[in-house]
């Protein structure tokens, strides 16, 4: 057992390793910025002259003029001057608060040790005055005519949340977020905004701070807001990859005022929301034999045999082995830690965040479990009072670590491995020390044997970023943009395992053996830059509101050492207001991609907008309860190119053999998206309603098409498709502050769409499990439709069967599926299969109810998806493989019985082969509707320890994610409708802490 690596060693060095980087980050930056003008020692009662600058949070720092400064308790008070600056005599200790109109007070405790200061007021602004990134700039609510989402900083702050993927859920409508895995490492989600109508993949473009990038390697404490950019109007700036939608992420940057230090954490326990419940070794032995039965009329085991087994008095020969006990832990633990320090002057701003996350796997023995550290130093400088440098970079390290097995997973070995086989043989007379005896299973199938003697495969990758993005603010309005990105990913594969030779527990004869695997495999190195500039040019003008921008964009993205993809952009896009009550957008963006060839390289995607903010009209004043009520309009296209290289030519091997049938013609999707909407505020902003409506169409859509079998093609891609995506959003929310002391907020989601082909080659394509066909929707799933069990009067009637009646024998029995002969041959084929359902729900809903009482609150998110068909596959719907066995679950035990032949068994017949009985059916259909409640928490603000220790905020909370799910599916996480192979996903119960100085 010497050469297995114990967790806790790992951690504890890795964790020290942060703890002293940490240590070190936050001394520079204090040393930094440390304020070079101090007070000698005075006695504690004299009065301090105390001098400073208000400015608020914007880039550059604007001087407040006329901003209050009072001493707390006392008449002694002044303003800012011209210039934001300030003077005021304070004793040490005593507080000084800063109150202006419209924006959000602040309070500083004085320090007789420093005596200048730089305070940065938060503007108050009200939901329509809010400013959102909407694609190359930012505009305030009430000037946007697009249909533009926000996700709540509430989904993605003080939660156990491994991938910043998993917090859009609940976030906003027209969007679908699902997990697939739990895997540590691996379980980032998946998002589709407003349904997909395109077969070349669903996930939309990801830019952070204006740099693509994947969010999922971002540090959720480092993001200050996500913006998901859903119609035409919005993403139409982005043109060749926006035709998935855009998503807009921008981290926190540092603002003028004191040094800001904060530490956000916590510490939980993870708990599998969904495990298997395998039967005991007679009950498994009983199974067996009934298989026997109904395949070869033969038992396998005998009733002497299966009573031992029950009794357990011979557990060496006849043992009962609980695999899930043997190799998986009933919780593991998770950590995560973020150290930021901020701050600066009118000069210069940083921010400084150090982030290390540390998740344990679900296996027992061997190290396996994922761990990140990251660091982004976000900075900002005014080289002078017009020119401004964003300079930004992010360093990180994944490293995964699982168990590595010769030809399939753990989990399949632990679905396969029966509970008659031995995990491990106590020890015997003689026994060399360090060597174990195992069970044999097939040689090497012996879960617990893998875990400990076996593989393991340590994956580390390596991702560095820098974003540089100088700001030009030529003349008042009128303001030029550049920005230069850079980011560069390798990796290695490192697989660890000793030699072993496996020897029979009784003959001592060999069993098997284990080679020593000692290697480190590099990963192929990708990089991708970016370089372009914009300009951006406001003006008012009376009652008129003009923004115009134009620029241009080049990037390349080096998939390997031979593989480029490259995009060369124009754009531009003008925004126009008339007293704030007439709007209108319209954009342009023109792109030139490397994937497509000669002729078909270029696209054109334009958008237009109008919106009408009712409310400003002359004859909606009396409605004073009205604040806002906007009724928008747009249309416009997008594009996408998410083709694999080279697919404009054929290409041929060494060998001359066709790796590739090009199509020369082919060129981009287009996207089409009509939507309109409305916004709706009222009593005070307190009720805020959202409706969309809107119509995706594709055209040209790049499909696969089959070649005729007599020339001997490869199936080549071809814009032959036609398909749209049609549905509607509505959003609510509830926010109101009862007292100073009691706030309260619901918000509720809900969004519906549908899609449907329109066009398609010979109106359909079969792939598989999976049907495209024209009138229906874009994948649905292809298979047969059941009808009970068949009985013997069924085969004497000669019903329908597959194989049909001509053999000696035929294919299926009684307690077999009966199929639907659907299109009335009398015989079950492939022809009888028919589109069993959509693979994606139609409707997706949340709520997010948040609650604050004094220094408590309280935060909950309800979500989940209408009606869509999941479907038992695998092991999970017929545990016994024919070459490897298997172990049933008790759900399995309930079925068709030759002593009770009914028709309407949960289950079929009981065989060693599945058979027919493992074809996609509606006979193994689930309704995969769930509602899950995706977190609560409670916290706890402890202010007078706060005051007591001069930290800005003490807040400690409890959280509990993924606590309750409510559906029909028994057998798996309906989110994830995974096979016996998925990894499940996690319940985790955290404790975790907010402070800052």
């Amino acid at each position: 057992m010497d050469e297995l690596r114990p967790v806790t060693n790992r951690s504890k060095a890795f964790g020290s390793r942060l703890g002293l980087f940490c240590l070190a980050c936050l001394s520079a930056g204090l040393a930094l910025i440390s304020p070079p003008l101090a007070f000698a020692a005075r006695p504690a009662d004299e009065l301090l002259d105390i001098r400073g600058v208000v400015v608020d949070t914007k880039d550059p720092p604007t001087p407040l003029v006329g901003v209050t400064v009072l001493v707390q308790g006392t008449v002694r008070g002044t303003t800012t001057d011209a210039e934001g600056f300030f003077s005021i005599k304070a004793k040490h200790g005593d507080v000084l608060t800063f109150s202006f109109i419209g924006y959000t007070g602040k309070e500083y405790r004085v320090n007789k040790s420093v005596a200048n200061l730089s305070i940065a007021m938060e503007e108050e602004l009200t939901s329509i005055d809010q400013v959102v990134v909407t694609g190359m700039t930012s505009q305030q609510r009430k000037h946007i005519a697009a249909s533009v989402g926000a996700v709540a900083p509430s989904n993605f702050e003080n939660k156990p949340i491994t991938r910043l993927s998993q917090a859009l859920q609940g976030g906003t409508t027209g969007i679908l977020v699902t997990q697939s895995s739990g895997l540590p490492g691996g379980d980032g989600a998946t998002i589709k905004i407003r349904g997909v109508a395109s077969l070349l993949g669903s996930d939309p473009l990801v830019l952070v701070d204006g740099f693509e990038f994947d969010m999922d390697k971002l540090d959720p404490s480092t993001v200050e807001s996500v913006s998901i950019l859903k119609d035409a109007a919005a993403a139409s700036i982005y043109g060749a990859k926006a035709g998935n939608g855009v998503i807009l992420i921008t981290t926190k940057r540092g603002s003028a005022g004191k040094v800001s230090v904060s530490y956000n954490g916590y510490f939980g326990i993870q708990q599998p929301i969904y495990l298997p419940d395998f039967v005991d070794g007679a009950t498994y032995m009983e199974y067996i034999n009934e298989a026997n039965r109904n395949t070869t009329g033969v038992d396998k085991y005998t009733p002497e045999q299966i009573r031992i087994t029950r009794e357990g008095s011979d557990p060496i020969h006849y043992p009962s082995t609980d695999w899930m006990k043997e190799t998986m832990r009933e919780t593991a633990p998770i950590h995560e830690h973020n150290f930021t320090v901020s701050g600066g002057n009118t000069t210069a701003r940083f921010a400084l965040s150090a982030q290390y996350l540390n998740q344990d796997g679900m296996y027992k023995v061997m190290d396996n479990g994922f761990e990140r550290l990251t660091v982004r130093a976000n900075t900002t400088v005014n080289l002078n009072k017009d020119i401004m440098m964003f300079v930004d970079m992010f360093v990180g390290r994944d490293t995964q670590r699982q168990p590595e097995t010769m030809n399939k997973t753990i989990l399949d070995y632990i679905y396969l491995a029966p509970p008659t086989l031995v995990s491990k043989y106590p020890r015997k007379e003689g026994q060399k020390p360090g060597y174990d005896y195992y069970g044999v299973y097939f040689e090497w199938m012996n879960p617990l044997a893998n875990l400990e003697r076996g593989t393991q495969v340590e994956s580390v990758r390596d991702y560095v970023t820098i974003n540089a993005r100088p700001t030009w603010h030529i003349i008042p309005g009128l303001t030029l943009k550049g920005q230069v990105g850079y980011r560069i990913a390798s990796g290695m594969d490192k697989k660890d395992r000793n030699a072993y030779v496996f020897l029979d527990y009784f003959s001592g004869n060999e069993s098997g053996t284990f080679g020593a695997v000692k290697s480190a495999t590099y990963t192929t190195r990708t990089s991708y830059w970016m370089v372009g500039a914009t300009l951006d040019w406001t003006k008012e003008f009376g009652d008129h509101r003009i923004n115009i921008l134009g620029g241009w964009n080049e990037e390349v993205d080096r998939r390997n050492g031979w593989d480029d993809v490259a995009l060369l952009s124009f754009f531009g896009k003008a925004y126009y207001s008339y007293k704030d009550k007439y709007l209108a957008e319209v954009g342009i963006r023109r792109d030139g991609s490397s994937l497509f060839g000669d002729g078909h390289k270029w696209g054109n995607f334009p958008s237009v907008a109008v919106g009408w903010n009712v409310n400003r009209e002359p004859w909606m004043q009396n409605a004073r309860f009205i604040d806002n009520f906007k009724i928008r309009a747009s249309y416009g296209m997008l594009g996408n190119n998410n083709v694999a290289l080279y697919r404009y030519q054929t290409i041929i091997d060494n060998s001359g053999n066709e790796i590739v049938n090009g199509n020369p013609d082919l060129t981009w999707e287009k996207v089409k998206i009509l939507d309109a909407g409305i916004d709706l505020s009222l009593f005070g902003q307190k009720l805020e309603v959202t409706f969309d409506w809107f119509r995706k169409v594709t055209d040209d859509m790049i499909v696969n098409v089959p070649s005729t079998p007599s020339s001997g093609l490869l199936a080549a891609p071809m814009n032959v498709g036609k398909a749209e995506v049609k549905g509607y959003e509505i959003g609510v929310g509830f926010n109101h502050s009862f007292t100073k002391d009691i706030d309260f907020s619901i918000n509720l989601g809900y969004s519906y769409n549908k899609s449907k082909w329109l066009e398609i080659t010979n109106d359909e394509l079969i792939n598989g499990n999976t049907i495209y066909r024209k009138g229906h929707a874009i994948k649905e799933y292809y298979g047969y439709q059941a009808d009970h069990l068949l009985t013997q009067d069924d085969l004497d009637f000669r019903v329908p069967i597959i194989g049909g009646y001509d053999g000696a024998t035929t294919a299926q029995l009684p307690g077999d599926i009966r199929y639907v002969d659907t299109n009335g041959d009398k015989v079950i084929t492939t022809d009888d299969r028919v589109p069993l359902g959509d693979q994606d729900p139609h409707s997706v809903y949340y709520g997010n109810l948040s609650f604050r009482w004094k220094n408590l609150d309280f935060d909950m998110q309800v979500n989940g998806v209408g009606y869509v068909p999941i479907f038992y596959q695998g092991l999970i719907s017929n545990p016994l493989d024919p070459e490897y066995g298997g172990t049933p679950q008790r759900w399995h035990l309930d079925h068709w019985k030759a002593e009770n032949p009914d028709r309407n068994a949960k289950l079929p017949r009981v065989t060693t082969d599945p058979g027919n009985n493992a074809l996609l059916s509606t006979f193994w259909k689930e309704n995969g509707a769930f509602v899950r409640i995706k977190y609560m928490q409670l916290g706890y603000n402890f202010k007078a320890l706060a005051k007591k220790i001069h930290a800005g905020n003490f807040r400690v909370y409890v959280n509990v994610q993924n606590p309750f799910t409510f559906t029909k599916v028994e057998l798996i996480d309906p989110e994830t409708k995974g096979t016996h192979t998925t990894y499940p996903m996690f319940k985790t119960y955290s404790v975790g802490l907010n402070v800052n100085f």
